[in-house]
């Protein structure tokens, strides 16, 4: 009796620590508004719909906002940056974006103004999702959904769109419950 008892105390422990693992786990914020464009609310919406995009797949999506690329090699190729900040640069005391094992992040940045003094912005994939969110798939989110919205200055809607363009298509939207 003994035996089972210490068999299932034991199960449960590891049960235990393993939510709190996975609790721990969840980046602490999504959005990193270097350069002071998004509102709350827009903060708010995005962090919710990543959390609810990580809980429910292990991905993260990750927005980073920059007023210029000055740090990043300058210019107006986004390339730098996103490699730099996807691998390098810790976002709230974490070093990279996604499971490490599962190579599954993805980030989003948006550029006020790159040198030749127009919004830029790109989208760095890990390994693990680039079966379904190509090169080619990437830059039609940017195309259809982000830059137009940046272009107008209306940095809310690139990001939330961006966003929500980038989830459904890495990772599908039937595992996610969203409010609109």
């Amino acid at each position: 009796m003994n035996r089972k008892l210490l068999t299932l105390t034991i199960f449960l422990l590891l049960v235990a620590s393993a939510s709190i693992t996975q609790v721990q786990a969840l980046r602490p914020t999504y959005v990193y508004d270097r350069a002071n464009i998004l509102d709350a609310q827009t903060e708010t919406t995005i962090n919710n719909y990543c959390e609810a995009v990580d809980r429910n797949s292990t991905a993260e999506i990750v927005v980073v906002t920059l007023t210029n690329l000055d740090g990043y090699g300058g210019g107006s190729d986004t390339a730098v940056a996103r490699n730099k900040i996807f691998n390098d640069e810790p976002l709230s005391g974490v070093k990279g974006i996604g499971d490490k094992e599962k190579d599954n992040g993805v980030l989003l940045v948006l550029v006020v103004a790159g040198s030749d003094g127009k919004p830029h912005s790109g989208i760095e994939v890990g390994y693990g999702l680039e079966g379904n969110l190509t090169d080619g798939r990437s830059g039609r989110i940017l195309d259809n959904y982000v830059m137009p919205a940046l272009k107008e200055r209306n940095y809310s809607g690139a990001a939330i769109d961006g966003v929500k363009a980038i989830a459904e298509t890495a990772i599908g939207t039937s595992v996610i419950a969203t409010e609109d």
